[in-house]
Order: C-alpha cells, then structure tokens, then sequence
C-alpha cells in the first residue's frame, strides 16, 4: 500500500475492523457528505477494490436529509448521491417529511437510525457503518459527564453493537483522530460539504466541541489522550462488572408486557451490582439506556432496598416505573407515539 496519508487511515480502519469480517456481506455506510463520512465511505471502496480475495459483498452509501438548513441540506444529498455514482455504488436516500416534533439531538439520531435501518432490511445488509471518530468519543464521554453519567457511560461510544442477529452497526475509526481524516481527503483530492450549523452552540455536543475541547486542549495538552484513557479502563471495568451482576438475573422476570424485578431477594446486593442490573435491563429489552444517568440508576437501586411502595413515574425513553410490595414493575409506555 502506497506510504501516503490515506494509508494511514485505511490501516487503523483495517486494525479495527479487518476486511475479512465484511467482505463477503452487503454493508450499508451512513454517509452525511461531511469528511468524516466521507472519508470513511472512500477508505472502506479503497480496502474493498485492494482485496485479494473476490468478494460477494456490496457497498451501499445511504443519507438521511432532515432538511435543517434548505437549499445547502438538498445540496449535502445530491453531492453524496454524485459521489456514490463516481465510485459505481448504490445509492439510498431518505429525507424527514416534517421537522414538527423533532427538535433534540436525540430525535434526529433516532431518525437517522430508523431510516439506515431500513436501507439495511431492504439491502440485505449484515453491517451498518458510521464514521465516529477519536474527538467524537471525547465529546461523548465529557457529555455523559456533564449529564451525570456511572461508570457505563463513561465507556463512551462501542467499537459495534448489535442491532439482532442479523445486523450488527460498527463504528471502525473511533481510533482515528481529525486531523487524520482531514489528511486522508487532501491526498485522495476528495472534497466535502460543510455544515455551517455545527459552528453553532446551540446544541450540547456542538457546545463541548466548538468552545470546551478548545480550552481544555489549550490548557491539557494531553486532554484528549487522557479522556480516550478513561474511556478504555471504564470499558475493561464494566465488563468485570457486567459478570459479577449476571447471577442477579434468576431474580428478573421479562415478559411481553414488560420486566418484574423480585426486590426481596436482592436486598443484600452491593447498589454498584443492582445499577448494573438495572442497565442490563434496559439494554436486553432495547430501550435508550444511553438515556439513563446516574441518577436514575440510583434510584432504582434504592428502590429495590427501600420498603415503601412507589406509584408510577417515568424514566427515560418512555419507560414507566413502580414499586408494589417486593415487586418492581417496569413497562415500555404504549402511547408513547401518540
């Protein structure tokens, strides 16, 4: 391979996700048209036109259009769907049909994820691929800081989760930093289209990039170094968390209409293993554990030792929430949508 910097790239994406795994399946690559996506989509062509092994596999390039900023979103779409037509890929397009209710960073993600999931169910797709990289994990985990987050959450964001069986999404430059993407476009001579609005502060993610990370890099320079640190160690103690807290499971019951947990018998439990419980919880059953803080986790850990009953609240993601007796109820709330 060509000693450039786009190789530089191309092998840290190779180290987090070696070819082998994908190049026979059909993958579905989120692509906005700034140069993250953009260079992600051109180094995953690259690696795939470089293999030696014939593949079965396709590239499909998909965009979602929330049609935030007019003329310049409709702009961001043709520019992707050009270049997914230059590198003989095909193309998905997907856009909102009002922006009436979607007003946070989280409805847009999850709309965003509505439409690539459904790219992926009419591709075939085994993987969808998303470009977050090194600055967007430090962004991530100070967020979740800031927002009150446990020990889970400052794993930041995985390398890949599993969707269902037969999808998985991978995130295959969170090793990667800016200027290393940046460096990629300028040697493959690729261009890319600016968002003018992530110059704003208006959203939280927006606001810790454009005016905390500044200051922060100014005055550590090793500030991003050190919170990528802290994100590995978070992972590798939660994974000997995560098995300590799995025989709590007998006491969980899961059923259609929801989760009882048995507070009786896990009474003695340590609160660390009893939030870790209650993550788990929310991961098996999909709901937005990404949501959760640590203060609602403590809560619930409370809860389990406390010996009042608890009329109905709500938690994050619309999940409703009581105590009778020795029983904690927890039901996704069916009229969330209406």
């Amino acid at each position: 391979m060509p000693a450039d910097e786009n190789s530089t790239l191309v092998e840290k994406i190779l180290n987090a996700w070696p070819v082998e795994r994908w190049n026979e399946f059909h993958v579905v690559v989120a692509v906005s048209g700034g140069a993250d996506s953009v260079a992600l989509l051109r180094a995953l062509h690259q690696i795939k036109s470089e293999s030696a092994k014939p593949s079965t596999g396709s590239l499909f390039v998909a965009h979602y259009n929330h049609k935030l900023r007019g003329a310049d979103s409709d702009g961001d779409a043709a520019f992707v769907s050009e270049l997914a037509a230059n590198l003989k890929l095909g193309f998905h397009a997907g856009s909102v049909a009002s922006n009436v209710g979607s007003s946070s960073e989280n409805d847009f993600r999850e709309e965003r994820y509505e439409f690539l999931f459904d790219v992926a169910r009419k591709t075939n797709s085994r993987y969808i691929v998303t470009a977050h990289h090194r600055d967007d994990q430090v962004e991530t985990v100070l967020f979740r800081v800031f927002r009150g987050t446990g020990i889970g959450g400052l794993q930041g964001i995985p390398l890949s989760r599993v969707v269902d069986e037969s999808l998985t999404i991978v995130r295959p430059m969170l090793d990667v930093k800016r200027t290393t993407i940046e460096a990629a476009l300028d040697a493959w001579g690729q261009s890319c289209r600016n968002d003018v609005s992530n110059q704003q502060s208006k959203y939280a993610r927006n606001f810790l990039r454009n005016e905390v990370l500044p200051l922060l890099r100014e005055r550590f320079a090793s500030a991003d170094d050190s919170v990528a640190r802290l994100s590995k160690q978070a992972t590798e103690q939660q994974a000997f968390l995560r098995e300590q807290m799995l025989p709590l499971f007998p006491f969980v019951s899961e059923r259609d209409d929801g989760v009882t947990i048995e507070c009786g018998s896990l009474r003695g439990q340590s609160p660390v293993l009893l939030r870790e419980l209650f993550s788990e919880i929310f991961r098996r059953n999909s709901w937005p554990v990404s949501q959760l803080g640590f203060r609602e986790l403590d809560h619930l850990a409370r809860l389990v030792v406390s010996n009042y009953d608890v009329p109905r609240f709500q938690l994050p993601g619309m999940i409703d929430c009581r105590k009778d007796g020795r029983l904690i109820r927890l039901t996704r709330n069916r009229n969330r949508d209406q």
